[in-house]
């Protein structure tokens, strides 16, 4: 009788013990569930939060460009607004692309610019020599490019309507200028 009290509470023991280890296994599983749903959570906020960011510098660029004196127009010494000196803007991008001060101008307006694409397009009078491709698109007049890599992703082009003056010829345009912010995806 005694054999089968101690048969009987070992199993009893052993089924107890399989319980507790049931529950503990569960618990695991739960617990690595709920972390994937959070960690997935957080993810999604975090890469909104990211798109917040490449939208409020795409702003700040927009605005550095708006109030550069190197691309304003200006008659009399008055500005004028939401105006583009085409001259200035040719002169401005060659002093990018120079070889002797291409590096320390790139370094100076990198603060301002940051991993953005900067650039023009003419839209009124349409097509005007130099300002349409072969296939009539209006041709990307670039100040600025900064691509960070080829794993970059682009906001949203912000848009904003300009006048194109040439002052040597004192011709006016209407244009667009479009700034491209560039940022790191999240994986």
């Amino acid at each position: 009788m005694k054999n089968r009290q101690a048969l009987s509470s070992s199993k009893k023991a052993q089924i107890k013990f399989g319980e507790t280890i049931a529950i503990v296994v569960v618990f695991i599983v739960l617990v690595f569930f709920g972390l994937i749903f959070f960690g997935s959570t957080q993810k999604e906020g975090i890469q909104e939060q990211l798109r917040e960011k490449v939208q409020l510098d795409a702003v700040s660029v927009v605005k550095e460009v708006s109030n550069m004196p190197e691309l304003h127009c200006s008659i009399a010494q008055v500005e004028e607004l939401n105006c583009i000196d085409i001259t200035k803007f040719a002169s401005f991008k060659r002093l990018f692309e120079s070889d002797i001060y291409g590096n320390q101008a790139n370094m100076s307006y990198i603060h301002y610019f940051g991993d953005s694409k900067i650039y023009y397009t003419q839209v009124y009078p349409a097509g005007e020599p130099g300002e349409v491709d072969d296939e009539g698109n209006p041709v990307e007049h670039v100040l600025w490019d900064n691509h960070i890599d080829e794993n970059t992703e682009s906001s949203d082009e912000m848009q904003v309507p300009v006048v194109l003056h040439n002052p040597v010829t004192d011709r006016r345009a209407f244009g667009i200028l479009f700034v491209k912010v560039y940022s790191r995806s999240i994986e």
